[in-house]
């Protein structure tokens, strides 16, 4: 789904919808894919996202949202989904960076910020946007 203006979607309300349908339904979890800005806070990563002032805290992979039905069970990680959070240090050169981040999406604590666990990432996922006809290049 795509959400309104790149906004975050209410994972609670999502739950409280889908439960309405009727047994036996339910939300398992939530898979986002985010594009915004990988920055250090402290000790915590953030994705601070384009144009708005929303950030997410960045997690490593705990389980996954996905299910097999013929096992009836989370199918287990990659070797490279499990350390896509640690890949992050080591890219890390000390300045703000462009990243695509996939993994799921998990609510906001009391006073903390949505966290987004990190599956899969990919740096600068979109060149910058090529300048107007006309415009002086470097």
């Amino acid at each position: 789904m795509q959400t309104r203006e790149g906004r975050l979607p209410d994972l609670e309300a999502l739950s409280r919808c889908v439960r309405a349908v009727g047994n036996p339904f339910s939300v398992r979890g939530v898979e986002a894919t985010v594009e915004g800005w990988l920055v250090r806070d402290g000790k915590r990563w953030l994705l601070r996202l384009p144009g708005s002032r929303e950030a997410l805290r960045l997690a490593p992979l705990s389980r996954m949202v996905q299910w097999n039905p013929q096992t009836r069970r989370a199918p287990s990680p990659t070797h490279q989904e499990k350390y896509a959070y640690k890949s992050l240090a080591a890219k890390w050169t000390g300045q703000p960076r462009r990243i695509q981040i996939t993994g799921p999406l998990l609510p906001a604590g009391k006073n903390d910020l949505p966290v987004l666990e990190v599956r899969q990432l990919h740096w600068e996922p979109r060149a910058p946007p090529a300048p107007p006809a006309g415009s002086p290049t470097k």
